[in-house]
């Protein structure tokens, strides 16, 4: 896949299905950690070291040309499939809808929360039983 696609609705809930539904959920939008089991979480207080953080997290988590899946916290802006290197290469733009996002590897499993706060956690997606 050498660029980025716009998910439909459908699309884009198939892989929230296997991925950020997968998680506990707080009374918000974001994931509720404390009821998952295996996580690490890290912060930026900026949005150039959030750009910097994302680099480093996708170069070290996702390997070169896996697809990941972005999943915004509006309909607004709909999820994207695109290679990873696409997305180190564009952090700044990612980073920069200011919106809490969620990152998604479907052949590696990886999974990111973004949070505007500055708080990123990273976990593996448990496998359905």
């Amino acid at each position: 896949m050498p660029q980025a696609q716009v998910l439909s609705l459908t699309e884009s809930q198939k892989l929230e299905s296997i991925s950020l539904n997968r998680l506990p959920h707080g009374l918000s939008n974001s994931v509720d950690w404390e009821r998952h089991v295996d996580f690490e979480q890290l912060t930026y207080g900026n949005e150039e070291e959030g750009v910097q953080l994302l680099k480093s997290l996708l170069s070290r988590h996702a390997y070169k040309n896996t697809t990941l899946a972005i999943f915004w916290g509006t309909l607004v802006i709909p999820s994207v499939l695109l290679p990873s290197n696409l997305a180190i290469e564009h952090a700044d733009e990612i980073l920069g809808t200011d919106c809490d996002f969620w990152i998604f590897s479907p052949e590696e499993g990886f999974f990111a929360e973004v949070l505007q706060d500055g708080q990123v956690t990273i976990t593996e997606i448990p496998q359905a039983s």
